[in-house]
């Protein structure tokens, strides 16, 4: 039966006020999330690049981006897309989980300020500066102080549902069985899987500190399972991935799970540590000094616990990699066949725009391969004799329309996310290189295979002897140009896509002579000649199509990634 003082309060009330309070802390964390995301903006890019260092690196971008993104959990789905792609290794992977658990203390650290008195404050001004600024960094900005203000003022809502609970003994008998750490290991773990957030679970547990509820190694014990919550996300994320994907999620796991297990003996020494860096407020007494003491000793031993496991864990990296490869071994051979899906693009990068952009660059990247592997399949597909060559080029042809119907709908996605000014034109960018690989795809299939049913109808018919040299050596040039745009696609190095562009008077000179040639073959006046002289002019119109569509691709690359795009010639 109910105790007379729990029958008096209104715990419907109490819930939905407590559920209320932590709606609107997850939503401020959101906002403030995409305000930092668009702020770092190309910051962010430059850190995708950075997982490919040494794993202290790689530690060190998985903060950063944890930072920005104010959520592990974002960062290991986005580790998990990348090595599925196979743009990092699993050193390298390891290194960001550990940089990505440090990373996820920065929202504790900045709540642990309980600075709840200024939260309308804080929302007033960023509402009002989003309402009337102009620029987009501004807007930014103001997105964040707008983000903060709201995860203080679900922190007051939820401290205030609380408060009627302090006094109820069997809320408060409830709280003290949380001095089991298993129990608050669990619970914390629970949670944090259910929302989502190991923030929202720290931010929970200094209210409850706050309020007296919890002891700080009940607090701690809460939050080291926090950490273990967090790989539920990662798990779901590898489910139908590849083997290397699954690899990181057991990763996150193991490293997540011994991390716990190293400290869940010891959280009265680590709670004592934490007292010690902790500032004592002995100008205060009874509630007021645990008000004021609290947040910020759950906020260090939150930060400690991460920052100890991260370098301990470094420095086992290979053992713990030697682990789970005994567990979830490669397998020896990949099978040989076609792989026309996307590699590089996730959805779980739309959040994060820069980094998604620089995803779908790749994916273009993949599907220019293709296109410089038709153009390779030329000479075979004009051969009457080899029937092959036109298959290898049909089937190429499809598997770039399949990565392009992939691709746009991903750039559409990502045109709808409110991104920077510069951000809205790297995307246009990247829509109009999307474009002009398939164009250049379309004329290979389209013209070529025409061509080469017009050799298989009149087996005599042949480039001229005169243009069969330059012929080659103007395949062979635009060829070397697809293949640097490719480089180019697929690093963001702009360097290639410039030599590139240094290619052009060298292809210029190529159909000078290929002009005095056709113009010889008129002069000679010839009923064969004729003939000769439709098909080389068709094959030179086609080159100079695909000549045309691979320089402005190269353009576009020099003046997206930062360089000053060659002067026209």
């Amino acid at each position: 039966m109910l105790s007379p003082t729990l029958a008096d309060l209104n715990i419907p009330m109490i819930a939905m006020n407590l559920l209320g309070g932590l709606a609107v802390f997850l939503l401020g964390m959101t906002m403030m999330a995409d305000g930092l995301k668009a702020a770092a903006g190309e910051g962010m890019r430059q850190l995708l690049h950075k997982l490919t260092g040494n794993r202290v690196v790689a530690a060190i971008s998985g903060v950063f981006i944890t930072a920005a993104t104010q959520s592990s959990s974002i960062t290991t789905v986005l580790l998990v897309g990348f090595v599925s792609a196979g743009l990092i290794d699993a050193a390298r992977s390891f290194g960001v989980i550990v940089g990505a658990n440090v990373g996820s203390t920065f929202t504790a650290q900045i709540i642990a300020f309980n600075i709840t008195a200024y939260a309308p404050i804080l929302i007033a001004a960023g509402v009002f500066t989003q309402l009337i600024a102009r620029r987009s960094r501004l807007k930014n900005y103001a997105g964040i102080v707008l983000g903060l203000g709201l995860i203080f003022a679900g922190m007051g809502l939820m401290s205030d549902a609380t408060y009627p609970l302090r006094d109820e003994p069997a809320f408060v008998d409830l709280m003290k069985r949380m001095s089991n750490p298993f129990l608050a290991v669990l619970i914390g773990a629970a949670f944090t899987a259910v929302v989502q957030s190991s923030a929202a679970t720290t931010g929970l547990v200094i209210v409850l500190a706050a309020q007296g509820f919890l002891t700080l190694e009940a607090g701690i014990a809460v939050a080291l399972g926090a950490n273990i919550g967090t790989c539920v996300t990662a798990i779901f994320a590898a489910i139908g991935k590849s083997r290397a994907a699954v690899r990181v999620a057991a990763m996150h796991v193991l490293f997540n799970v011994l991390g716990v297990l190293l400290w869940v003996f010891f959280i009265p020494q680590l709670a004592d540590l934490t007292r010690m860096i902790t500032p004592d407020r002995a100008d205060l007494e009874g509630l007021e000094r645990l008000a004021a003491e609290a947040p910020r000793a759950i906020a260090n031993a939150h930060t400690l616990f991460n920052v100890i496991n991260g370098v301990v864990f470094l420095l086992l990296a290979t053992p713990m990699i030697r682990v789970v490869d005994w567990m979830l071994p490669m397998p020896a051979e990949e099978p040989d066949v076609p792989d026309v899906k996307p590699k590089f693009i996730t959805s779980s990068a739309l959040g994060t725009p820069p980094i998604a952009m620089d995803l779908a660059r790749m994916e273009i990247g993949r599907a220019a391969r293709r296109v410089g592997n038709m153009l390779a399949a030329v000479p075979d597909a004009l051969d009457p004799k080899n029937s092959e060559g036109m298959k290898r080029l049909k089937q190429l042809g499809k598997e770039v329309d399949t990565l392009y119907g992939h691709v746009v709908p991903y750039l559409g996605k990502l045109s709808q996310r409110e991104v920077s000014a510069n951000a809205a034109e790297r995307l246009e960018e990247l829509l109009s290189i999307s474009n002009r690989v398939r164009l250049i795809a379309d004329i290979i299939e389209t013209d070529f295979l025409a061509l080469a049913g017009r050799r298989m109808a009149n087996t005599s018919l042949a480039v001229s002897t005169d243009s069969r040299e330059t012929f080659a050596d103007l395949y062979a040039t635009n060829s070397r140009a697809l293949e640097l745009v490719v480089d180019s696609l697929h690093t963001g190095d702009p360097e290639p896509a410039k030599q590139a562009r240094e290619l052009r008077p060298t292809l210029k000179s190529l159909r000078n002579r290929i002009n005095q040639h056709l113009a010889d073959i008129l002069a000679n006046g010839g009923s064969n000649d004729l003939a000769t002289f439709r098909l080389d002019s068709d094959i030179k119109e086609s080159m100079r199509r695909i000549e045309d569509l691979t320089q402005r691709i190269a353009k576009d690359l020099v003046s997206m990634e930062g360089g000053t795009p060659a002067s026209e010639g």
